[in-house]
């Protein structure tokens, strides 16, 4: 607040004064002194952050990751028997609950770019079919024993070296390809495994864990056994993933492999500072990846969808943690895959009712797709990306939900939600018409099931078995 205060001040000075040139230079020399007091306030941070990092670490506990689903998915789910839509009509009402993401906006990244000083040395980082040249002046450095004085040491050292650099460009790389915050953790830990001068892992990690604090990202580090790994705080719920709690906050266990539950882990509490920006997985804008595209094929009656999918964008997905439906669901689809498989879809259902293209958007979800759970596919649990659902050979539940989703906002313009039950997700659909079928109610909205899994079932019409079942109802962007 001051320093915004004295910067006004400034400018009006300048604004009044008839000795533009005297004025303008005198501006300057006082902006490079608040320049200078801002590094030097930087540098007392850095200095007592290390100092902080040379306390008695505490022994803790990591907790077992949460699973998505209560039980497993069933490996085959019953067709649906052959009958006309449903005539009568049936409600069940699930009390109103929090849902969605619950996001709050982001604090914006806390970097003060720096001069840019000559790099001493050169590093070419692959990143999702991108080749980022850097320059840095990162000296030879390794961490000499995995105990809290040489990690503090080590920390406090990079903030000596000359790097403001190296991190100009890489957030610069984050504002041009509009990387959400996993992408960007991603580009941090490629650039840290490419850097020749980073002798070992725990030299990485270390690195990793003062440029995201020098960035403003909470985050902590621990040690276990003889390894130092990043704990990091989502903002969404993340799926298997270990876990350290505190304050209400689950910082993840996200590079030192997977660790079973129990595990101790010594650390630090969190420093009680000024908000620091907490990671998320959401991804609000697309990114700029650089386009490689396969065409994928799908196929329904006399429809069939030539879509071209950008494989870079799926080796990304594939990296990202399991979280949140809503994020899959709200996520912004890539152009290309957009525009053709909205056009091809949308001139099958021009012609028809809103009821039948509604209909016909089901059935399509329903058949042109091979149905495995991730289990039998992947060998562990995830959740699709629409376009993920083109690209794989088999998809379930969640996944046809959310491209279904996607496509009834996308081409029909109406409400949709989630509906999460025990071991399966379906949909319901915001209609004005009263159609004959199953409703969920919540609060003053009624929504119509639509369930992309259960295959040759019209609107309306609810898988056996989850009829009276309340789901958690999963809002998402309209």
């Amino acid at each position: 607040m001051r320093r915004d205060v004295y910067i006004l001040c400034l400018i009006g000075l300048f604004c009044l004064s008839g000795h533009a040139q005297s004025d303008r230079e005198i501006f300057e020399q006082m902006r490079k002194e608040m320049r200078a007091e801002f590094a030097e306030y930087q540098k007392q941070n850095e200095r007592e952050y290390a100092r902080y990092l040379r306390q008695t670490w505490q022994e803790y506990r990591l907790e077992k990751g949460i699973e998505p689903f209560e039980r497993p998915k069933p490996d085959n789910l019953p067709p649906a028997s052959p009958q006309k839509r449903p005539s009568k009509t049936s409600e069940l009402i699930v009390a109103p609950k929090p849902d969605g993401l619950q996001t709050p906006p982001l604090p914006p990244i806390i970097f003060e770019e720096k001069k840019k000083e000559v790099g001493k040395y050169n590093v070419q980082i692959a990143f999702y079919g991108s080749t980022l040249q850097f320059t840095h002046n990162i000296e030879p450095c390794q961490l000499a024993q995995v105990r809290e004085k040489q990690i503090a040491d080590l920390w406090e050292q990079f903030g000596k070296q000359k790097n403001g650099s190296l991190f100009t460009d890489l957030i610069t790389v984050k504002l041009e390809m509009r990387l959400n915050d996993w992408a960007f953790f991603c580009l941090l830990k490629q650039t840290a495994r490419q850097l020749p001068q980073l002798k070992d892992d725990n030299t990485r990690t270390i690195f990793m864990h003062y440029a995201l604090h020098t960035y403003g990202y909470d985050i902590k580090m621990g040690i276990i056994d003889k390894e130092v790994a990043l704990l990091v705080p989502i903002q969404e719920k993340v799926y298997a993933y270990s876990y350290l709690p505190e304050n209400g906050k689950k910082y993840y266990l996200f590079t030192a492999g997977e660790k079973p539950s129990a595990t101790p882990v010594r650390t630090l509490p969190s420093l009680s500072r000024n908000k620091q920006r907490p990671f998320s997985l959401a991804i609000t804008e697309p990114m700029l990846l650089v386009e490689d595209y396969r065409d994928t094929n799908r196929t329904y009656r006399d429809c069939s969808l030539n879509s071209p999918v950008n494989q870079n964008r799926i080796s990304f997905f594939n990296d990202m943690p399991h979280t949140d439906l809503a994020v899959y669901a709200d996520m912004p689809v890539d152009v290309a895959f957009a525009e053709n498989t909205c056009q091809g879809l949308g001139s099958r259902i021009a012609p028809l009712s809103r009821e039948d293209a509604l209909n016909f958007l089901l059935h399509f979800t329903q058949s042109a797709f091979r149905y495995q759970t991730d289990g039998q596919q992947f060998g562990r649990e995830r959740s699709l990306f629409p376009e993920e659902t083109f690209y794989y050979p088999y998809s379930d539940c969640e996944d046809r939900a959310i491209f279904f989703s996607w496509l009834v906002r996308r081409l029909l313009k109406q409400e949709i939600v989630l509906l999460h039950y025990s071991d399966h997700v379906a949909t319901g659909v915001r209609i004005e018409k009263e159609i004959p079928g199953s409703y969920i109610r919540t609060g003053d909205k009624r929504y119509l099931i639509c369930d992309p899994t259960y295959i040759g079932a019209d609107i309306g019409q609810c898988m056996p078995g989850y009829e009276k079942e309340k789901p958690r109802i999963i809002k998402l962007n309209q």
